[in-house]
């Protein structure tokens, strides 16, 4: 059953349960308050979906995607971006929380056409994953990592393909995780999950939770400053005018540090691909930083996982540390090429894949959803990029270089972003929206313009 969105609102959603939603529903409740309808206080936390405002004061610490995403949403329609990320299991929590009003909200007339899109596309049935089809990708994803460590054993000689493989693998397994972690693949989120932590903290050292809290705040808020968390990438870059602002006063380099900035960002154009080979080390750091206070974290689904993330991560850099000291001949170019090999072939072919997608695209301030009267469909086209499509780009992007397709369908399976690319073509067309695609190398270039001429700001 596919859940469709009604033009005005919703009441609940219901089909037979079988026994597995049954007892998932049961621990639902378990983990979650229970709150019965009241009266918004002047405090609470709201957001409208389908025309009725829900208080989520109390529920807020069980979100299991985190709070930092409902806060950008807090006192606006938040219809568009929840039907983007959730399945039935979430319509069922919905219906748990309590209303508090019923709005009466105009109905914009491409998020009503929008509907009508997403209807088509899920009658087509382009929503469902192939489980044939993400057999074969798991497996070919994790034959790279196996490639990699029968060369060591076959003859340690090899250590500089073998480095080559595991670095292939760990951008590869980058964008199956990303797909595990969306949901994508399985119905049952659970199964989901457990393919992301397999995949995301074992094998690659990444934290899912930190990872969903972060990207799920992207896909909401993107290239909204302050809210999208990809853009937040002081001191090192600044993507535009309004970011100025932000690194005055800042003492993270010593009270000289505004100083230092104004003379290291005009640059900021020339050290933005060396720095891309890094990108996988820092979002490693990041995750170990976040799981190791997730235990004392205010969210209670979040410390529920800290003890599974905290040995996964554990168990990664065993195994990865392994190899490389047991496997990788005992010398020390040896030890650190391979080191510094898989870790840059892992993050510069993940980075450069994220850096074009947005970062070159148009910018918002923190209140542009309501100064600029943005509904999320308008949000995600204007600030997202495509690249034309090519069997290699395809493969090597992992399918995110129909990154609107992505962004307007978080959930689409791979496999089917072609197909819908041409009914959201049609759908950019006939809502006179720019359709936003460059070839690869071009649009690697509008990423090093906008950093140049910012940075030419700054200097001025």
């Amino acid at each position: 059953m596919t859940i469709t969105e009604p033009p005005i609102l919703i009441t609940k959603v219901s089909r037979p349960k079988d026994v597995n939603e049954s007892r998932t529903e049961s621990l639902n409740q378990k983990e979650s308050p229970e709150i019965k309808p009241t009266e918004l206080k002047p405090e609470a936390k709201w957001f409208i979906i389908d025309n009725k405002k829900y208080d989520i004061s109390k529920w807020e610490n069980y979100h299991p995607g985190g709070k930092e995403i409902l806060q950008k949403y807090y006192g606006l329609d938040a219809t568009q971006v929840f039907y983007a990320f959730h399945g039935e299991q979430a319509f069922k929590k919905l219906n748990n929380l309590p209303v508090v009003e019923q709005t009466s909200l105009d109905q914009d007339p491409i998020l009503r056409e929008f509907r009508v899109l997403k209807a088509k596309i899920e009658d087509a049935g382009l929503m469902k994953a192939s489980p044939v089809y993400y057999t074969y990708k798991t497996v070919t994803t994790l034959l790279f990592l196996i490639a990699s460590i029968i060369l060591l054993f076959v003859d340690s000689s090899y250590w500089l393909l073998s480095a080559v493989s595991m670095g292939m693998f760990f951008q590869q397994a980058g964008w199956l995780s990303h797909e595990y972690c969306h949901h994508q693949i399985f119905s049952n989120r659970k199964f989901n999950d457990s393919m992301g932590y397999f995949m995301g903290n074992l094998l690659q050292g990444f934290s899912v939770t930190w990872w969903k809290e972060r990207h799920n705040c992207h896909h909401a808020s993107t290239n909204i400053l302050e809210a999208d968390p990809d853009i937040d990438n002081l001191p090192l870059f600044i993507w535009t005018k309004q970011d100025f602002e932000r690194f005055k006063g800042w003492d993270l380099l010593g009270p000289n540090t505004t100083k230092i900035l104004k003379h290291t960002l005009p640059y900021q154009a020339y050290y933005f691909l060396p720095f891309c080979n890094l990108l996988r080390l820092i979002w490693c750091l990041q995750s170990a930083r976040f799981v190791a206070d997730m235990k004392d974290h205010e969210n209670k689904v979040y410390q529920s996982r800290s003890t599974l993330e905290k040995s996964l991560l554990i168990c990664h850099w065993s195994w990865y540390l392994a190899v490389l000291l047991f496997l990788v001949p005992w010398t020390f170019t040896a030890k650190i090429s391979f080191f510094f090999i898989t870790q840059f072939i892992g993050g510069f072919g993940i980075a450069i894949i994220v850096f074009f997608n947005h970062y070159a695209c148009e910018h918002f301030g923190i209140n542009a959803q309501t100064d600029e009267n943005l509904n999320f469909v308008e949000l995600q086209l204007r600030t997202t990029r495509n690249g034309n499509p090519s069997v290699l780009l395809d493969w090597f992007a992992g399918g995110l270089n129909y990154q609107i397709e992505h962004h307007l369908f978080p959930t689409l399976p791979r496999h089917n972003l072609t197909k819908v690319s041409y009914m959201i073509k049609e759908f950019c067309k006939e809502q006179n929206i720019p359709y936003q695609c460059e070839d690869f190398f071009h649009g690697v270039y509008l990423i090093h313009k906008q950093l140049h001429e910012t940075g030419l700001l700054l200097k001025e």
